[in-house]
């Protein structure tokens, strides 16, 4: 089973052009050197690796055009899932320069995205999604866009496993900086990469997963989720619901992995991975104690079912 890549434009940080970033020039020729100098490598980072190059600088602060990734799987019937924070404003010059990367028998087809559906509305403050709660709708962190998939047949899926069920999730993760890996075990940025791990919490009562004080380690699952603007740093920030009903695993994730899917030992889909609850930043080593989130198939693909009616009436 080989998932798909969403390479897309990245929401600009400022008035930037979208997808201007800023790094030092030490960072970004290290970046360069693991991702564009082997061939088949830099076949998958075209876009990232063009950016790299046509970066500006002065001194060591250097501005560069920035593709990030992330996962996703062809699910037939012409169409790709991902997790909605991946497409967040992605339409117009930033949808048009995005696209879904397939492997192909010469190296990955580029794959050009259709109409985007996305299960949150807003999400920009923090993951909050305050407008859809605003009008009473449950946001999902999923995504759905049409796409030439060439006639595949709908993938299989399957309900979550019992509690401590094997599972395997299949990602293009950014690796690139995780402080317990030896540098020439790093992988570079877009190599897919396998990760097992058992379900932890199949959240049978249905809680969403809420940002309940404004930082990202203490997201938790919670029966009540109440919206607020808060101050977190002299910044603003926002407590609320970030996705409903997900379930939480033991696999590793990290920055990339977002959209991937996950499978049970049958290679059925079994969920859609979209973020995690950690106190300690994934990218720079793996915790035990963290739990990886993802949205049962069950509700992906009800949620799914529901998008087309919509699409086709």
């Amino acid at each position: 089973v080989t998932p798909l890549r969403l390479d897309a434009q990245t929401a600009p940080k400022s008035r930037m052009r979208p997808g201007t970033r800023q790094a030092p020039e030490s960072t970004l020729a290290l970046r360069h050197t693991r991702t564009c100098t082997d061939p088949t490598v830099r076949a998958w980072n075209e876009d990232r690796c063009a950016g790299l190059e046509a970066r500006t600088c002065e001194g060591d602060a250097c501005s560069y055009h920035h593709f990030g990734n992330c996962s996703g799987l062809l699910m037939g019937e012409g169409r790709f899932l991902t997790a909605a924070h991946c497409v967040n404003g992605l339409t117009g010059e930033r949808a048009a320069g995005s696209a879904v990367l397939a492997a192909g028998r010469e190296g990955p087809l580029r794959l050009t995205l259709g109409s985007i559906y996305s299960g949150k509305k807003d999400f920009d403050h923090h993951w909050v999604a305050v407008d859809d709660v605003a009008v009473g709708r449950e946001p999902l962190d999923l995504a759905v866009a049409l796409i030439d998939d060439g006639g595949l047949s709908p993938f299989e899926s399957a309900p979550l496993p019992a509690i401590g069920g094997q599972v395997f999730v299949l990602s293009y993760p950014r690796l690139e900086g995780r402080g317990s890996l030896a540098p020439d075990s790093v992988r570079p940025s877009g190599t897919l990469v396998a990760s097992f791990g058992r379900l932890a919490d199949a959240n049978t009562t249905g809680a969403p997963l809420c940002n309940v004080d404004g930082m990202q380690e203490h997201w938790a699952l919670a029966a009540a989720c109440p919206v607020a603007e808060i101050t977190l740093d002299g910044q603003q920030s926002w407590t609320g619901p970030i996705s409903y009903r997900p379930a939480l695993f033991t696999y590793d994730s990290v920055n990339g992995a977002s959209g991937a899917p996950v499978f049970d030992t049958d290679g059925r889909l079994v969920a859609v991975n979209f973020t995690l609850a950690s106190a300690v930043n994934p990218q720079d080593r793996f915790s035990a104690d963290a739990r990886m989130v993802a949205t049962p198939a069950v509700t992906a693909l009800e949620w799914v079912r529901g998008v087309m009616r919509r699409h086709e009436d």
